[in-house]
C-alpha cells in the first residue's frame, strides 16, 4: 500500500493548543485543529479548538466570534466534540439546529446568545450533557420543560432569565442535577427549597424572595 505523500505523526505528536504535525518527507508543517476539520473560516473568526489523540475535534470555543447561524453548518459532522463555547455570540436558534446531532456533547455554553424557548428543542436533543448554560438568554418557564429529556444534565445555569418557580419545577426528574443557577431570575427562595427537597443531590444558587408592596412595608414602618 503506497505511503501518501502527507500523513499524520503517531498520537504522540499531537498538540491540541497548537494543531498537529503533517510530515513529507523532511519537511513539516503545523496544521490547527480547525484548518484539520475544515473549519478554516470559523479560525479566521477568532475560533479554537481542541484535539484529543485520535485527531477528533473534541473542543470548540467562539467566545466572542463574530458569528451567523450558517457559520455552524460545517460543525453538525464533528461528532466527537464535548465541548462547545458560543457564549456572546449571537447565534440563535437556527443555529442550534446544527448542533443537534453532536450526541457526545457534554458543555455547552451559551451566554448572551439570541437562544429562545424555541432552540431548547435542539438541546433537547443532546442525550449526553451535563453541563449547560443559558444565563441571559430569552428562553422562559414553557422552554425550560424542553430539557426534561436531559437525563444526565448534572449542571444547568439559568440566571439573568425570566425564568421563575413554574420554570424550575419542570426540572424535578432530572435525578443527576448537582448545581443550578438561578441568580437575577425570577425564582424565590421557595422555588430553590421546592427543587432541593425534589433532588437531595442538587445545591440551588440564587432565588429571592419577591419585594414587598409599598403598602406593605408603610403599614410596618408607620403603625
Amino acid at each position: 500500500m503506497p505511503v501518501p505523500d502527507w500523513y499524520l505523526e503517531g498520537p504522540e505528536s499531537a498538540r491540541p493548543e497548537r494543531g498537529v504535525l503533517l510530515r513529507r518527507r523532511n519537511s513539516t508543517v503545523t496544521v490547527g485543529p480547525l484548518l484539520l476539520h475544515n473549519l478554516a473560516h470559523l479560525r479566521d473568526l477568532g475560533g479554537h479548538g481542541e484535539l484529543d489523540d485520535q485527531y477528533e475535534l473534541v473542543a470548540l470555543d467562539l467566545h466572542g466570534c463574530e458569528l451567523t447561524d450558517d457559520d455552524l453548518a460545517p460543525v453538525d459532522h464533528c461528532r466527537q466534540l464535548r465541548m462547545v463555547n458560543l457564549s456572546s455570540t449571537s447565534i440563535g436558534d437556527a443555529g442550534l439546529v446544527h448542533l443537534r446531532n453532536l450526541k457526545n456533547l457534554r458543555e455547552l455554553w451559551l451566554t448572551g446568545t439570541s437562544v429562545t424557548d424555541e432552540g431548547l428543542k435542539a438541546i433537547a436533543e443532546l442525550s449526553e450533557l451535563r453541563s449547560l448554560t443559558l444565563a441571559q438568554t430569552a428562553i422562559t418557564d414553557a422552554g425550560i420543560a424542553h430539557l426534561t429529556s436531559l437525563a444526565s444534565l448534572e449542571v444547568l445555569h439559568v440566571g439573568e432569565t425570566s425564568l421563575s418557580d413554574i420554570g424550575l419545577r419542570h426540572l424535578r426528574g432530572l435525578s443527576h442535577l448537582k448545581e443550578v443557577y438561578v441568580t437575577q431570575s425570577l425564582v424565590t427562595t421557595a422555588g430553590a427549597s421546592e427543587l432541593a427537597e425534589a433532588i437531595p443531590s442538587v445545591e440551588v444558587f440564587g432565588g429571592a424572595d419577591p419585594p414587598k408592596p409599598v403598602e406593605d412595608v408603610e403599614s410596618r414602618v408607620l403603625g
